[in-house]
């Protein structure tokens, strides 16, 4: 819950800026990135409140039309046109993005344009004297296409990634007539086209255009340069360049650098780096500093800063915020910044603002939270909801959540499903889910295996289990008490007692009860007599009863 957000800028068109949890630890939380990297990072929270953050620093996921018109300037100038803007907010006359004898349109809705459109913006570069290009969420009608051909206008279809795709001839040649980097005088116009060029995976080329802009002092190509490196895990390489960075003023490459140190243990000089960017007002750092800080016992000045950025509206230092507030009883006050995260949709904020409620003893309102924190797909909080509609007798909608909390990879919710498959006599289904959990890392289902196997009969393949969970801890000596009790069925008595007796020493009152049975079964009266005795000063409610069968 306490990790440390992760400012990565991606130089890959289509990586969203957004927060992902992960991990549970500093160590971990890298190792998950550099395993991730290639792919979609971390798609769903995981239930500890930790994040990695992904910082596309020339291109976002599409959220809004000024976020499409945008991406196609950024697309624009990586084609050489190095002046391409946006348009001011407002009427555009037809024109959302404008350049040196250069207009374009950008089109977000969810249909096909036609010619009409495309005859409006031919007739504004004729005046113009410029190139047209006209980019489409949803292509173009056939007519448009055939007469975009012939008006010399290019047709561009994007995504809700960013990804731009030539659709006709006039666009594909635009494209692929590329102007080389030495034509490209800006720093900006360079790290746009490094960033095109390397969405195709055309890193040789990318890294000539970073290089290029960095030899001009751009600290942001040398913050590009070292993500490059990164995602072809060329560490060294990449911290090098996030070090120069960072050393130039790029507050991304300051906490990209404190990434690379974390993962190397360096965790001073990771916080020192943090502690730059966030006095330069970067919030992210000021959340990331406090998640070093809070990590390494510093609470005051974590909860600090943690409140810095939560006041400036970081979701997650809410959150945690609230975690610090709650482990000192400050109760009221954590429960307010639980409700301002979950206002902006903090699935880990509701969970543990329903946890707050059940600690209160209200479950009506802790089932309300864990369900609406289920709903946006939190796995912990899904068998949490489960757990509380299990007790409330709701077996059916509890074994829903359970399910879908299990197929997300939650060995709790998958035991949970092999303790209701084994009530209602489903023994195969039941050891099925419990072998599930323990392959998710769930040891202690290792005895809810051997307790089904040994229920279906199949006692051999029972002790197996029994004894891995015995060689993984057993703390309550439930697997040594069932482990013994199949040895003594079978007569190996000695054995059985040399089991038993260990569960006893972990405090097991009915490793008591049977120790009695053995001993008295074979006539050895007074030792049965003194477990029946020992289990009833612990409070065995028939162990009195079991010691007069024996002895009479």
């Amino acid at each position: 819950m306490h990790l440390p957000r992760v400012s990565i800028s991606l130089p890959v068109i289509g990586w969203p800026k957004g927060s992902y949890s992960s991990g549970h630890s500093i160590s971990h939380l890298v190792a998950v990135f550099i395993q991730r990297y290639d792919s979609s990072i971390i798609r769903q929270g995981l239930g500890c409140g930790c994040v990695v953050w992904v910082e596309a620093m020339a291109t976002t996921n599409i959220r809004t039309p000024r976020d499409a018109e945008l991406a196609a300037a950024r697309f624009l100038r990586a084609l050489g046109y190095s002046d391409a803007q946006v348009t001011n907010i407002g009427p555009d006359g037809g024109v959302d993005v404008r350049g040196h004898r250069l207009v374009a349109q950008v089109k977000c809705q969810m249909k096909q344009f036609g010619r009409p459109e495309l005859q409006q913006l031919k007739g504004i570069a004729a005046v113009e004297d410029s190139d047209a290009a006209f980019f489409s969420l949803n292509g173009f009608s056939p007519l448009a296409m055939s007469w975009a051909d012939s008006a010399e206008i290019a047709l561009f279809s994007f995504d809700y990634s960013s990804n731009v795709i030539p659709v006709n001839e006039i666009a594909r040649r635009w494209t692929s007539r590329l102007r080389g980097v030495e034509e490209l005088e800006s720093a900006e116009a360079l790290i746009d086209r490094g960033v095109f060029l390397a969405g195709r995976g055309e890193f040789g080329e990318a890294g000539e255009c970073y290089r290029r802009a960095a030899s001009l002092g751009d600290s942001g190509a040398m913050n590009q340069l070292g993500c490059m490196h990164y995602k072809l895990n060329e560490l060294a390489d990449a911290e090098r360049w996030f070090r120069l960075g960072a050393h130039r003023g790029s507050e991304s490459a300051m906490c990209n650098l404190a990434l690379i140190l974390l993962s190397n243990g360096s965790i001073e000089e990771a916080e020192y780096w943090y502690r730059e960017a966030a006095g330069k007002g970067n919030v992210e750092a000021m959340y990331n500093l406090g998640v070093v800080l809070s990590d390494g016992g510093a609470v005051p000045e974590a909860k600090h800063w943690y409140q810095k950025a939560a006041l400036s509206g970081q979701v997650e230092a809410m959150n945690n915020l609230g975690v610090l507030l709650s482990g000192e009883n400050e109760t009221n006050e954590a429960e307010r910044w639980y409700r301002r995260a979950a206002s902006c949709g903090h699935a880990p904020a509701m969970k543990n603002l329903g946890s707050m409620f059940l600690h209160r003893g209200d479950d009506a309102q802790a089932a309300c939270w864990y369900r609406r924190s289920a709903e946006l797909g939190h796995v912990s909080s899904m068998y949490l909801l489960g757990s509380l509609l299990e007790d409330s007798g709701d077996i059916g909608e509890a074994e829903e959540w359970f399910l879908k909390a299990a197929n997300l990879g939650d060995a709790a919710a998958m035991h949970s499903l092999s303790v209701i498959s084994r009530m209602h006599g489903r023994l195969s289904e039941a050891a099925t889910w419990a072998e599930r959990a323990v392959h998710s890392g769930d040891e202690e289902s290792c005895i809810l295996i051997g307790s089904i196997l040994r229920e279906s009969g199949n006692s051999v393949d029972a002790e197996s289990w029994l004894r891995r969970a015995i060689n993984s801890g057993d703390e309550d000596g439930v697997a040594s008490l069932i482990l013994g009790n199949i040895l003594s069925e079978r007569g190996e008595c000695d054995e059985a007692v040399a089991v038993l007796n260990n569960s006893v020493k972990m405090g097991n009152v009915g490793a008591m009860i049977s120790l009695g049975c053995i001993f008295g079964e074979s006539g050895d009266t007074a030792t049965a007599e003194y477990w029946f005795l020992e289990a009833a000063d612990h409070g065995h409610p028939n162990a009195i009863e079991l010691l007069s069968t024996f002895m009479s």
